[in-house]
């Protein structure tokens, strides 16, 4: 059998790529000798391949396909999570082992830390047949993330009113993501008909702050109305009309939204809350479930489901407090 020359992986592993039987086997280790030694040996599964070199083989072959901002949280767990095993090797490891070492990570950041690394951990290990099923992760606390009321929106207009982030802080509010907001072009604003076209995401990568030419999901590309007047009034208003609508660094918008909810009164949030403060907005005012979804470009209509739940049981007991008072003894 011809075997490829071997290729070294960023980690400084070595790998080589066989087709035997019509499927493709990958076997990694840690020198060249012992890779094609591996693929030599028709082994179902490579002996000397280590967690980290699992993890590290299965990032290097999905780095042309996904976001720079995925990538760099899997280089960042790869680093900093499970690093006592990270040199056990992928045939020692059994359902003992995977549960200690969620169970030794859990002791040391959050329960999302450990789940959101865990999942890269598992496909990884999944790529050379090693079932993670069953293993018991720690329970993530449900956060509820606050929103604004339709009054507290105005509020926090009104706050925004000519402040650096006005701009922004809107867009949220007509649904954009942080991400949208800072990819977005005057090419994409359509003042005459009120519309903005959203189809571009900037992201943040190993190099920095990115602009790439698709958005979240499939739905996220979408013609968003401008919905509040002060924005569009603050677009008419930019003397320039050409290239980025939202200049400046995207991590400074979150104190600036914060400045202006203390300004205006009402509850601290971010810029992401302020997109579900758009949902919650659209609930309030009676537009469906679907109807909000395709301008806010959720793609998982469980996410509008929660908002909307959350929402109705709130005024279901506010409800409940009114009917209540009928009866109390005055």
């Amino acid at each position: 059998m011809r075997i490829p020359k071997p290729q070294q992986l960023p980690s400084g592993s070595w790998r080589v790529q066989i087709t035997r039987n019509g499927k493709r086997l990958s076997f990694t280790a840690d020198n060249p000798a012992q890779a094609i030694a591996l693929a030599l040996g028709n082994e179902k599964m490579p002996q000397g391949v280590t967690l980290g070199a699992c993890i590290d083989e299965y990032i290097y072959l999905r780095s042309s396909v996904l976001s720079p901002s995925t990538l760099l949280a899997y280089k960042s767990y790869r680093e900093h999570r499970f690093q006592h095993y990270m040199t056990v090797k992928v045939s020692e490891i059994d359902r003992r082992t995977l549960q200690r070492m969620v169970n030794d990570e859990a002791r040391r950041v959050s329960p999302k830390t450990v789940k959101n690394a865990w999942g890269l951990v598992s496909a990884s290990l999944g790529e050379y047949g090693i079932d993670t099923s069953g293993i018991n992760l720690p329970a993530v606390p449900r956060k509820e993330r606050p929103y604004l009321t339709a009054d507290e929106i105005l509020k926090f207009c009104a706050a925004a009113k000519g402040d650096p982030c006005e701009i922004p802080a809107l867009l949220a509010l007509c649904s954009l993501r942080r991400s949208e907001i800072y990819a977005l072009d005057w090419q994409d604003v359509d003042l005459q008909n009120k519309l903005i076209t959203v189809h571009r995401a900037t992201v943040k990568g190993e190099d920095g702050f990115i602009t790439k030419d698709t958005t979240k999901t499939e739905t996220s590309t979408r013609v968003v109305p401008i919905i509040i007047p002060q924005l569009y009034d603050a677009l008419t208003l930019c003397k320039a009309k050409s290239g980025r609508v939202v200049s400046g660094y995207p991590n400074t918008l979150y104190q600036q939204v914060k400045r202006v909810c203390v300004r205006a009164g009402v509850p601290v949030v971010s810029p992401h809350s302020l997109r579900h403060s758009f949902a919650s907005l659209c609930y309030e005012k009676g537009v469906n479930e679907l109807e909000c979804a395709k301008i806010g470009g959720w793609h998982d209509l469980g996410t509008m489901k929660k908002i909307y739940t959350h929402l109705s049981e709130k005024q279901i007991s506010d409800a409940a407090k009114k009917l209540i008072s009928h009866f109390e003894t005055p």
